[in-house]
């Protein structure tokens, strides 16, 4: 099943080769300096310790402008996996995202299960995506998460053929389905998140609840570096 195959795929450290993720300085812009991280490995499910990835899945949408701000305000970084018809509804939250400084990736084009898709199907959900935020980024696309976290080695080695990187996770806030913002933060209190990559999405809860879980981890000295 495809729940077995992820907790495997969490366990397991994938066909990455043996290179640590490295956090590298971020170059000094006019808005305040972020880290970065420069992912080592073809597929990513953690950070070194003393680091926390926040990121966002399936926009853009209404509620991207606002994780932006929340992050610019909050001076951290974040990565946003960016869905291909959700681009092409709303290119211009892309563009605001972008603008900013954050990392943005590829979550294909259609968010099917690459489960059910052939070789040529899943090329054409990365292909048509990158096309589409290049267009708004003018910048090539690097990073790609697969819905659902479902992946095999016949897609790492076409993301790879790709010139891309996946990024997984290995810790997920399940905000997808939280009642309220207070149940994200209940989540973020119980959990040890140095050293992780968080799986968060846009939605209203976690827009609410996005200040009071970075102050929280700020108290904990955690960096928020963009994935790149």
């Amino acid at each position: 099943s495809f729940t077995q195959q992820l907790a495997e795929a969490r366990s397991e450290p994938g066909p990455a080769p043996a290179q640590e993720a490295v956090v590298v300085p971020a170059v000094v812009t006019e808005s305040a300096a972020v880290p970065e991280v420069k992912l080592g490995g073809l597929v990513n499910f953690s950070l070194p310790k003393g680091s926390v990835a926040l990121t966002f899945d399936d926009g853009p949408s209404k509620y991207t402008r606002e994780i932006v701000d929340i992050l610019e305000k909050h001076k951290v970084g974040g990565t946003f996996f960016f869905v291909g018809t959700q681009v092409r509804k709303f290119p211009e939250y892309v563009k605001y995202a972008d603008d900013h400084g954050f990392s943005i990736g590829n979550h294909s084009m259609t968010h099917a299960d690459f489960e059910d898709l052939t070789s040529d199907k899943r090329q054409l959900e990365i292909a048509r995506t990158n096309q589409l935020l290049e267009a708004v980024t003018s910048e090539p696309v690097v990073l790609f998460r697969p819905p659902y976290g479902a992946t095999d080695d016949a897609l790492s080695q076409l993301v790879e053929k790709n010139g891309m990187k996946i990024v997984l996770w290995n810790k997920d806030s399940e905000d997808w389905k939280a009642s309220s913002s207070q149940t994200i933060m209940n989540y973020t209190r119980h959990t040890e998140l140095s050293g992780s990559i968080l799986l968060l999405h846009e939605s209203k809860q976690t827009v609410q609840a996005l200040p009071q879980l970075i102050e929280y981890l700020q108290k904990q000295k955690l960096q928020f570096p963009n994935l790149r």
